[in-house]
């Protein structure tokens, strides 16, 4: 083999080893260029992860605030609600009451009005009717003492008449008086100032209910009226004989 040809061979081996190492050092860039890129698109893949994420937690965030308002709204109904129903169920119950009170009232007034209405009373003789009796008492001093027994007859079945309607009346009181303080003592357990009105109910009614007495200003009046009779028949007598 001659020289020239030894040099081109050489020439040729140096330009494989040559164009080897260079497509091995490009190999080798390309490889970190891709690793390079791959890296990059890693980092905008968590970027975006982020992103997406930090957009999902901004949301629900706005979403539990607006769900926080909303309770809070729907709370503050609510208790308006309930306060305007505790006060209209308060008005319900005071008026109940002033009625029932009302009724209790009216009922005393009218019991009270009978009393009076079935109590008569006789008007008591003149001074000078008794002047002019006075001389026949001793003719009908028998008979003051008959129509004194029958008086006092009349007296005691009148008086029982008249506690008999007092214990119906006290029977009647009671019952709507008890009837009451149950009402009563329902509403206090909802509600506060029921147990103001209540109080001052059993109060008014059981000062009512114990009070009714018995007048005697009457039956007295009807004693000295069944006494004063037999004068005035002696007054008749004294007249006819005159």
């Amino acid at each position: 083999m001659s020289g020239a040809s030894q040099v081109a061979l050489n020439t040729i081996g140096q330009t494989q080893e040559a164009l080897t190492r260079i497509q091995s050092e490009l190999a080798q860039k390309r490889q970190a260029e891709e690793a390079i890129l791959a890296a990059h698109a890693e980092a905008a893949i968590q970027d975006e992860r982020f992103r997406a994420a930090r957009e999902t937690e901004g949301r629900l965030e706005a979403q539990q605030f607006q769900t926080d308002a909303d309770f809070a709204e729907r709370l503050r109904v609510q208790r308006m609600q309930d306060e305007s129903e505790r006060a209209r169920w308060g008005d319900d119950v005071q008026k109940n009451m002033n009625m029932q009170i009302a009724i209790l009232q009216q009922q005393m007034r009218e019991m009270e009005a009978e009393r009076v209405q079935h109590a008569t009373v006789t008007p008591v003789p003149d001074a000078v009717s008794q002047i002019k009796t006075e001389s026949g008492i001793a003719n009908f001093q028998q008979d003051a003492k008959g129509q004194d027994a029958s008086s006092v007859a009349v007296k005691k079945e009148k008086s029982t008449d008249k506690e008999a309607a007092a214990a119906r009346a006290d029977a009647l009181l009671a019952a709507q008086l008890q009837a009451t303080i149950q009402s009563v003592n329902a509403a206090k357990q909802r509600t506060k100032p029921a147990t103001t009105v209540s109080t001052a109910v059993k109060a008014e009614a059981g000062a009512r209910a114990t009070k009714a007495p018995v007048p005697k200003s009457s039956d007295d009046a009807k004693v000295k009226a069944k006494k004063a009779t037999p004068k005035a028949r002696a007054s008749r007598k004294v007249r006819r004989g005159g």
